[in-house]
């Protein structure tokens, strides 16, 4: 299968970029199976080794400079897109690709320019949360007003004219279906780096972890809810337990977290990884809606068991109640089941084992990126290039 593979941004590893480091995850796995080409754009800070590493990685890679992609006012494609647009017609008359991947929101218009069937990966988490955030003045909720009208009007405009879209949770093919008709929308949870997110088992043995965006209403929310009501609770019978909250930069009231006994907050954070190794277990109690942006997969490829609220299992539907994770609903019985791993070693970590096994099944990149694969090959079939299971 030929796959033209174009990106918002020039894909490498390793790259502190999720986005772009998701793009170089899914170009490897692809460029193993299949001929691809590369079209990406880059930074004036991107370093020239970052900018060649797509080209040993496929059949050619043309990296152009990055310019604005949307006019501000009146929200139609600016000088990023006519460029790129260019270049993309380019090769698509020359590569004569089975398939093209559009890695990137702001590259769907490109979907509208070819004949060619598209795949986007959107990066849907971004479309209408702003109706969530926490913000510190009016001029930052006009901001974000303008930014959230802005992002759903591109997605109304151009995201419908790819075959399909992929997201990472159902919760954002929901969202999407405002856009997008839902029989386009795929759903493909993110994937993990295996290697970086090795398997331990070494925390403290009273170090609790909660781990989101406090920028985020209802990450806030329940974190001030399990600080509040649940911890306490916990420290009646464990009095050293401790909350650790890895988090972005806290916004507004989510400060006041700082200030209860026995929670401490490290934020902003650019690696997740010490603060899940040196806890003993690790929370998630959102509901459905919050859960998608939860960071429970790395809790359990990290060997960190998890107790999680049924709104985050719901997110996860690979995910077995008592096997992988540990459920609770109610505060008290939060506390009880975070007690149990807390106490019983033998409980904790037959839970993280079980759940190392299913990211590994489940999340890894070679999982996900076969999944990403087979919706591009059913795309490609529809668009009358049908491509073989070998291919």
């Amino acid at each position: 299968m030929r796959i033209l593979f174009v990106s918002e941004r020039a894909p490498y590893l390793p790259c502190p970029d999720t986005a772009r480091a998701d793009a170089a995850q899914l170009l490897c796995a692809f460029a193993a199976s299949h001929e691809v080409g590369v079209l990406a754009t880059a930074d004036p800070i991107d370093t020239d080794l970052q900018r060649r590493w797509p080209g040993r990685r496929a059949a050619f890679a043309e990296v152009l400079p990055a310019a604005r992609w949307r006019r501000p006012l009146s929200g139609d494609p600016d000088v990023g897109l006519t460029g790129l647009q260019a270049a993309f017609e380019r090769r698509v008359r020359g590569f004569m690709p089975d398939v093209v991947y559009l890695h990137g929101a702001m590259i769907a218009p490109l979907a509208a320019a070819t004949p060619a069937a598209c795949v986007l990966t959107p990066h849907a988490a971004r479309l209408s949360d702003l109706a969530g955030r926490l913000v510190r003045s009016p001029l930052d909720r006009l901001a974000g007003w303008f930014t959230d009208r802005g992002a759903d009007a591109w997605a109304h405009r151009w995201f419908a004219k790819a075959a399909s879209c992929i997201v990472p949770s159902y919760a954002d093919r929901a969202l999407l279906g405002r856009h997008v008709p839902l029989a386009r929308v795929d759903v493909v949870p993110p994937g993990l780096d295996l290697g970086r997110y090795t398997f331990r088992r070494s925390g403290d043995t009273d170090r609790i972890v909660f781990a989101g965006d406090l920028g985020f209403r209802p990450h806030a929310d329940a974190a001030y809810r399990f600080a509040t009501s649940v911890l306490p609770r916990i420290r009646r019978v464990r009095p050293r337990a401790e909350m650790i909250l890895v988090a972005t930069a806290p916004v507004g009231g989510a400060r006041r977290l700082a200030h209860l006994d026995a929670v401490r907050i490290v934020a902003p954070v650019g690696d997740i990884r010490p603060s899940f190794w040196s806890a003993a277990a690790a929370v998630s109690p959102f509901d459905a809606a919050a859960a998608r942006r939860s960071l429970v997969p790395h809790a359990m490829a990290l060997g960190t068991p998890v107790v999680a609220s049924p709104g985050t299992t719901a997110a996860l539907p690979d995910v077995i109640a008592g096997h992988h994770v540990l459920v609770a609903e109610r505060d008290a019985d939060l506390a009880e089941t975070v007690v149990l791993l807390l106490g019983h070693a033998v409980v904790a970590n037959t839970v993280a084992r079980n759940a190392r096994d299913l990211v590994e099944r489940c999340y890894g990149w070679s999982a996900i990126a076969a999944q990403y694969e087979a919706v591009l090959k059913r795309v490609a079939g529809a668009a009358g290039h049908p491509v073989s299971v070998a291919a």
